[in-house]
């Protein structure tokens, strides 16, 4: 949709993500907000063109067993049951998890930089946000829950 809630174009979406790399190009076959979920297709800076199935299984191939018992346990293949499983193990081991807090706070901290930025009009560093130095866009949001 356009400005105003006019359509610019019609038919096909123009939505597209490809990510280059000195060696070639990924074509995402998702939509733009979740990069990969459906795979990507590899272009090389040759020209040579291998599927996301061929590269999946390239990669697949590629793995050790212990390697792919610690990617993929009880050959769980998606993002959410390895989730699941990586904090089921994390509680039972009383360890903690492949992603923990401190990681999980900065990555949200990146998406929250972004949208502080935008908000405010000027550049913010990640550092800003996690101490509460930069907190326009997020300050209603804290009122409303009385945090």
């Amino acid at each position: 949709m356009g400005l105003g809630g006019h359509a610019a174009a019609f038919g096909h979406n123009v939505s597209t993500g490809v990510f280059y790399g000195e060696k070639g190009s990924l074509h995402d076959r998702q939509k733009w907000m979740h990069p990969f979920q459906v795979g990507a297709d590899l272009k090389t800076r040759e020209g040579v063109e291998t599927s996301y199935e061929d590269l999946n299984k390239q990669y697949l191939e590629a793995l050790t067993a212990k390697q792919k018992a610690k990617l993929f346990p009880y050959d769980l293949s998606d993002g959410i049951s390895n989730e699941c499983h990586d904090f089921i193990e994390a509680v039972a081991e009383d360890k903690e998890p492949e992603i923990g807090g401190e990681k999980a706070m900065m990555a949200k901290a990146v998406c929250l930089a972004m949208y502080e930025s935008q908000h405010i009009g000027r550049p913010v560093s990640i550092a800003d946000v996690v101490s509460g130095k930069v907190n326009a866009y997020q300050k209603p949001v804290d009122e409303y829950w009385k945090i």
